[in-house]
């Protein structure tokens, strides 16, 4: 047998070193497993409210200084009522929902004369989900979790959900000029007319160079997104975009530019969709929108 070089010898032992550890390792988590009774398992994490999540109906917030606001789910979707009525934001409703099933990091029982101490007396913001009532205070010190008071007891949980509760209404508000699945049949604008006949999209004028075809129009508008949404839509002037659905169905914009920044009014929801100014041309907004002034929430 030949003798390994003595070059070879520190490796062999860091690699001998290497498998006893991981011998270790192995032994250990079957060790563990062995006497860890069958059907057992880990506790789980204490969350705000015992599992399963409730299945919430309505959604009530409330900040200083701050408009209050309320959410009814109507189905499937969620619909902002107050200040306004208009569709709610799909993600913005399912973060709120996400407080009740929050991970717990611990627990207090404190007297009333102990709320401030955690900015509770009054509450920074409160979250009323059906009858559950969640009371925010302040950040703890150490990890910036949140204080949240909910059946008399403080609970120190992440804070996920509160800095979206210090936003306005139109945070909360379906970004979406359309609602999901509706579908023109005519747009007409004061410069142009589309409608829809045997599936197919034509335009009245034809589109001069450059300008999109009336069926990207179309699509452009089933799709389309604001940058924000704002209360307000009192602002004078603008260019009527109308947009017909089927059974004669309409709905009715007014296109300005705001501080700059080009603006579809809904005034029949009191509202102002701000817009990307690449989306312009992609919905066949007219050019050179009257000025109005800024919209307010």
């Amino acid at each position: 047998m030949v003798a390994p070089q003595p070059a070879l010898i520190p490796t062999l032992r860091r690699r001998l070193a290497l498998n006893l550890s991981l011998a270790l390792i192995i032994g250990g988590l079957a060790v563990v497993v062995y006497f860890v009774p069958p059907g057992q398992v880990a506790e789980q994490a204490k969350t705000l409210v015992p599992a399963p999540a409730p299945d919430i109906h309505t959604i009530q917030v409330e900040r200083h200084g701050k408009l209050r606001l309320l959410f009814q789910r109507e189905d499937n979707d969620w619909m902002l009522r107050v200040p306004v009525v208009a569709p709610a934001h799909p993600r913005r409703i399912r973060d709120l929902l996400t407080l009740p099933s929050l991970p717990v990091h611990a627990s207090l029982d404190i007297k009333a004369d102990e709320l401030p101490r955690f900015n509770l007396d009054p509450p920074l913001a409160v979250l009323r989900l059906d009858d559950y009532l969640f009371e925010f205070g302040g950040t703890d010190g150490l990890d910036e979790g949140r204080y949240v008071r909910h059946q008399q007891q403080v609970h120190l949980v992440p804070d996920n959900v509160y800095p979206q509760l210090t936003q306005g209404a139109g945070f909360f508000i379906d970004p979406r000029l359309l609602k999901e699945g509706l579908r023109p049949t005519r747009i007409a604008a004061p410069h142009r007319m589309l409608w829809r006949e045997n599936n197919a999209w034509h335009s009245e004028p034809a589109p001069s160079a450059g300008e999109p075809a009336a069926d990207a129009i179309a699509t452009a508008w089933e799709s389309a997104q604001a940058l924000s949404v704002s209360l307000g839509a009192d602002a004078p002037g603008g260019q009527r975009i109308t947009l017909t659905f089927a059974g004669e169905i309409t709905i009715e914009f007014d296109f300005v530019e705001q501080d700059g920044r080009p603006t579809l009014l809904r005034r029949d929801l009191n509202l102002s969709y701000n817009l990307d100014p690449e989306q312009v041309r992609s919905l066949m907004l007219p050019a050179g929108a009257d000025t109005a002034i800024p919209a307010t929430e």
